[in-house]
Parts: structure tokens; C-alpha cells; sequence
């Protein structure tokens, strides 16, 4: 490739070393330094007469850790076709703040949002590159590119701060690369220069005229300062804390305090595996503090005393975690920059095909089969019992009357979950084929459950083809308490395209109790976007206390061999503004010909990221469903 290298501040030993680079035609372009009062003039002449492909702009203050990282940077950008691509600003890079975006609201502020990007589609094979428009002033683009975004010769100062301003209206995809760093060299002038106005180790070059000419009045860094400018070439700056967040479906119910700790431990568990779920230990002593970064951001550090969150007849422990969190107002106005409806449709009444294994059981089985007969949708409701126990104790069918269709089949001992359900999964498949069926939902469950009245419309609903599958929270009921499972995954619903996909239960498992669920759920979440794992009231399981003609099954009891899937859960937005403005967006794009009312959205993050996905679910004047997914950072 051939790559000029365009040199602030006369620096050689840049280019010398950059010479060095295999199979690169380097030229290096000297700033001389009378022409820094005027660096976008000069930098605007150098674009416009040369005809080299690609630009490395530099600003020879910052200093690469390993110069092979241009060579690097220069192969990330070509093979990921990308406009801008820049290495990462060390300091900032080691912050709290992770990758940083600069949107504008419409109310004269320009806010830093800490960490908002998730990592591009390219971050499989370059996982250490997040899309961000905040950069340091070293970066490669195409000749092209920057001819089509030139510097403003009018300025005295901050070109980089107006460009990086310029970009993010352009909406130009850029990648700034963790695994490249520059570091920082200021010399002792600019080193007082910052110490005296009180702005070292800012994430921007302040600069009043670039401020004035985008009419910008406050800056919000995300780390608690607030820049204020009152007038050209005139600023103050402070910082506060605040005794109040801002307004967010996390923080709704009791005291500020509670609203607080369950912010803090629903944002932990988002990001961990439900085995691993916390909650608050009730008689700890906890110390978090809070400074609202901006209007739209809540930094909150310390420490939480949590213990797990599971039913006291479990193995637990309590201690203290380490918080450091960042909580984003999502009914600010700036995030809604970066909505995108990814689906719309109708939601369709299909048949659900409940499939569950049993040995000996009839209690629990009679149960089951009472609460499914008692569905409203019982004419969509099919049940399909795997029969895992002995012969001579086969479940009787004939003495029960039921509305709802049952099919019967005598597996036999020993009892194996997997096993019984893969076998009774192929069944239903071939009996909804048989009846003129494409892409039958099938539901997991468990014969020691009730479910609502109206859960078959609930399993149609959230078991959306290629789109959703279901695995909702249940409540149990043990010894003297109760519990949300939220650890739990065997009960789930699927389409039978999207079953086919992950492989279906895995007989692996037939024989250990325990991890057929994890081991399913994994696989599931690679073929299908989105899991709706919504608490669902009088969704109850009550323990059978039986051990099934199994004896090995219960004596072996398995630990997951892999890393442990993150499924965050579900949760109702109840943010009134966020609703209404994600109601307006919906419909906006939607443009349906019939009036449809917005009912209820439920928000899920996506694991390992700061993304959330809202489902917004509509009905029409004749009370049809619809959904909307959109997605967010």
C-alpha cells in the first residue's frame, strides 16, 4: 500500500521507524513549525495535492508502544472497510470508560457516553476494535475520506475536536483498537497549560471557538465534569454529586437506597451466568457511591455485599463485589439516535405441542394435566408424555376427561430427561406433520409445574421462528420459601426450525442429571438472536421430592464441562417517557394502515455488552397481536 504519513509537531523518529515496514511505499510530510497556528490550512493543502491512497495523520506528541502496530492498523483497515480507523489513547484506553461515543443533543450539549458501542460484526476476527467516534488525533483513512471531510481553516485551535465532531455527523463507521496504544507525551507547557485550567487528563481538547461554531453550551465527560462555556473564549468548570437518578425502569420501587442495589445487581447479573446470580445479602453493610456523569449517565462505584441467589437448601456464600458501573438513562434523547427496528409481524395463533418426560409420577402428572385442560387457547394445546417408568406402573390416560389432546408413549426405564425429551420432541414434529403442520412450537416442561390459564397464548407469542425463543422464569416452591429460578433453562419453548438448528436435546446427557438444559440453551443462543426469559406469575414449580428409577441418573450429578452460557432476563419497561417515545419510533417506521395500541414492552440486555433489545408488543381495533424489535445500545 502506499501510505503518507502526515507529521505534527516535526517529529522524525516516526517515519524512520515506519520506513521499515514491509511492502509499504512510505513518504513522511513534515509540519514545519510556523504553520501550527494555521494546521487546517496546511493539513487541507496536503490532502487536496496528494495522490497517495491512504493518510496516516499524526500528531507526533503521542508515541506508538510497538511500531509494528501501523503495519497492523493499516491491515485492520483494509480488510474491514472501514472510513476511519486509530489506535487506542492509552489513558483512556485504562479508564473506567471503555470505549467512548460524542452524539449532540438538541439542547446544546455534547455528551461522552461511556462504553455505549457494542463491538462491531467484525470483532470476530478483530476482537480487540470497537466502533467509536471519539479518537486520538493519530488515525488512518483513505485519501478519499478526507478529502470529503476537510479541516475548518477558520479555526485557531481544536481542529481535531471539530473533526472528530464532523465525523460523528457524517456517521462515518470507525474503529478505534484497544491492542494498538498511543501514549501521551505532553511537553512541559502543555502540561502547566492543562494544570492551570484545571482540565488535565480531559478526554477533550477544550476549545471554545470549535464549541461556539457547533453551539455547544455544557460538556459532559461521563467521569463528572461538567464544562460550562458562558461565553466565546470564556469557561468554568465544577463538579457536583447528586442524591437522585435520573429516571429508569431499574429505579422505580422503595426507597432510594433499594432502588440503588437492585440497579446495581440486575446490571451484574445481566453479564453472568444464572447459576451464578446475585442478590442483596440482607444483613450486609454496603458502601456505593453515585455521581450523575451527565443527564443521561449514573457512575456508580463501590462496594455491594451480595450472596447468591438461590433457596437457602442450596450451598451458598455471601462476600463483598466490587462495583463499578456505568447506568445509562435510556429515555434520554441521545440514545434514541441509535435505535434500529430489526423486525416487525404479526403475532400468529399456532399450535403448541407441551412435551414432557415422567416416571412414576401421578400426582405431579395429574396436576399437569389439569392446568393444561384449563388453557383458554385449549384448542391449540397439544401434550405428548414420555412414559419413563416401569411397566407395571404405566400413567393410566382412560380414567381422565379431557379438552385437550394427548398422545402417550411408554419409553420405559431408566428415566433420562434428554433422552425422554428429544424422543418426545421427534414425535411431535411428526405427528404436527402428519397433520398438514409447518414449524410446530414445542414447549420443554416439566410434569411438578402450573402454568396460568393463558400460557399457551404466551408460549405462541414469545416463540417467534427464527426470531425468539422462550424460557421463562418460574417460582419455586421449596421446603418453607420460594424462588425465582432464574438458574433454570429446562423448560423452554422453540420452533421446531430453530430446534432443528441447535441439534435438538442432546443424548450425551441421558444418564447425569443437571446439565441438559445448560447444554441446550447453548446452543440454541448461537441460532437464534434473542431469548425471552421473562418472570412469569403463577409460573409455579413444586419439587416432587422422588427419586425416578434412576439410580445412576441422581448419584451422577453433572457439572457442565463448558463455559456457562449468559441468558440475561427479561424484564416490563415501565419508564413512561421511554415508552412513549419507543412507541412513536415504532410506529413511525411501521406505517400501518389500522390503529395499533402499544400493551407492554419488555427490555432484555444482550450479554456481554451495554445493548438492550426492547419488545414491544401492539394490538389492533379487532385485538390482534403484533411485535417490534428494536435494538439499542
Amino acid at each position: 500500500m502506499k501510505l503518507l504519513i502526515e507529521m505534527k509537531n516535526s517529529s522524525k523518529a516516526i517515519c524512520n521507524k515506519a520506513s521499515q515496514i514491509r511492502n509499504s511505499k512510505i513518504k513522511c510530510v513534515y509540519f514545519p513549525e510556523g504553520c501550527r497556528s494555521n494546521i487546517g490550512c496546511v493539513h487541507n493543502r496536503l490532502i487536496n495535492s496528494t495522490d497517495t491512497n491512504y493518510i496516516l495523520s499524526w500528531d507526533a506528541r503521542y508515541i506508538y508502544n510497538e511500531m509494528h502496530s501501523i503495519a497492523m492498523l493499516a491491515k485492520i483497515y483494509i480488510e474491514t472497510g472501514v472510513k476511519i480507523i486509530s489506535p487506542c489513547d492509552a489513558s483512556l484506553c485504562h479508564s473506567t470508560t471503555g470505549s467512548l461515543h460524542i452524539p449532540m443533543t438538541g439542547r446544546r450539549q455534547l455528551t461522552a457516553l461511556p462504553g455505549v458501542f457494542p463491538q462491531t460484526p467484525l470483532s470476530k476476527v478483530f476482537p480487540d476494535c470497537y466502533q467509536s467516534t471519539m479518537f486520538p488525533p493519530v488515525y488512518l483513512a483513505s485519501h478519499q475520506t478526507l478529502k470529503n471531510q476537510l479541516w475548518d481553516e477558520n479555526l485557531p485551535t481544536a481542529h481535531h475536536t471539530d473533526f472528530m465532531l464532523s465525523v460523528s455527523q457524517q456517521h462515518y463507521a470507525t474503529l478505534v483498537c484497544k491492542d494498538l496504544l498511543v501514549s501521551y507525551t505532553p511537553t512541559c507547557e502543555d502540561f502547566q497549560s492543562k494544570k492551570q485550567s484545571n482540565l488535565k487528563d480531559e478526554w477533550l481538547d477544550m476549545s471554545p471557538e470549535a464549541f461556539v461554531k457547533w453551539n455547544i453550551s455544557d460538556v459532559f465527560n461521563g467521569l463528572g465534569k461538567i464544562i460550562s462555556f458562558n461565553s466565546y473564549k470564556k469557561m468554568s468548570t465544577f463538579t457536583r454529586s447528586w442524591k437522585a437518578l435520573s429516571s429508569n425502569a431499574m429505579f422505580v420501587e422503595g426507597s432510594f437506597d433499594q432502588r440503588l442495589q437492585i440497579a446495581v445487581t440486575d446490571k451484574i447479573n445481566d453479564q453472568r451466568p444464572g447459576w451464578e446470580a446475585v442478590r442483596i445479602y440482607k444483613d450486609g453493610v454496603h458502601n456505593l457511591t453515585y455521581i450523575e456523569s451527565s443527564p443521561c449517565i449514573v457512575h456508580v462505584k463501590g462496594q455491594l455485599h451480595v450472596e447468591y441467589d438461590r433457596h437457602k437448601s442450596f450451598p451458598n456464600k455471601n462476600g463483598m463485589m466490587e462495583v463499578d458501573q456505568h447506568h445509562l438513562n435510556r429515555s434520554c434523547h441521545i440514545f434514541r439516535d441509535y435505535w434500529r427496528m430489526t423486525s416487525f409481524g404479526k403475532l400468529k395463533k399456532k399450535n403448541v405441542y407441551y412435551v414432557t418426560a415422567l416416571s412414576n409420577d401421578t400426582v405431579y402428572m395429574e396436576r399437569l394435566l389439569h392446568t393444561l385442560d384449563s388453557q383458554q387457547d385449549v384448542a391449540n394445546t397439544y401434550l405428548v408424555i414420555v412414559d419413563m417408568g416401569r411397566a407395571r406402573e404405566k400413567f393410566d390416560l382412560n380414567k381422565y376427561h379431557l379438552r385437550i389432546k394427548v398422545d402417550y408413549i411408554h419409553l420405559g426405564a431408566p428415566f433420562s430427561r434428554s433422552i425422554g425429551l428429544r424422543k418426545g420432541f421427534d414425535y411431535a414434529m411428526q405427528l404436527s406433520a402428519s397433520k398438514g403442520e409447518a414449524n410446530p412450537l414445542l414447549f420443554a416442561i416439566d410434569n411438578s409445574v402450573t402454568v396460568p390459564v393463558d400460557f399457551t397464548r404466551r408460549v405462541m407469542h414469545n416463540t417467534r421462528c427464527g426470531i425468539s425463543a422462550y424460557a421463562p422464569i418460574c417460582k419455586r416452591m421449596k421446603d418453607d420459601g420460594e424462588y425465582w429460578a432464574q438458574f433454570g433453562y429446562g423448560m423452554v419453548g422453540v420452533c421446531a426450525s430453530d430446534y432443528n438448528k441447535a441439534m435438538g436435546w442432546n443424548p450425551t446427557w441421558g444418564y447425569h442429571v443437571g446439565a441438559e438444559d445448560v447444554d441446550f440453551i447453548a446452543r440454541l443462543q448461537t441460532t437464534i438472536p434473542y431469548i425471552v426469559r421473562v418472570r412469569e406469575d403463577n409460573y409455579i414449580h413444586s419439587h416432587s421430592e422422588q427419586h425416578r428409577i434412576n439410580n445412576l441418573y441422581y448419584k451422577t450429578k453433572n457439572i457442565y464441562p463448558g463455559k456457562l452460557p449468559v441468558i440475561p432476563t427479561s424484564r416490563v419497561e415501565v419508564d413512561s417517557a421511554l415508552l412513549a417515545a419507543l412507541k412513536a419510533y415504532a410506529l413511525r417506521l411501521i406505517k400501518s394502515p389500522v390503529p395499533l395500541d402499544l400493551q407492554t414492552v419488555y427490555v432484555t440486555s444482550v450479554a456481554n455488552s451495554l445493548g438492550v433489545v426492547y419488545d414491544l408488543r401492539f394490538k389492533d381495533e379487532m385485538n390482534e397481536g403484533y411485535y417490534a424489535l428494536v435494538e439499542s445500545i
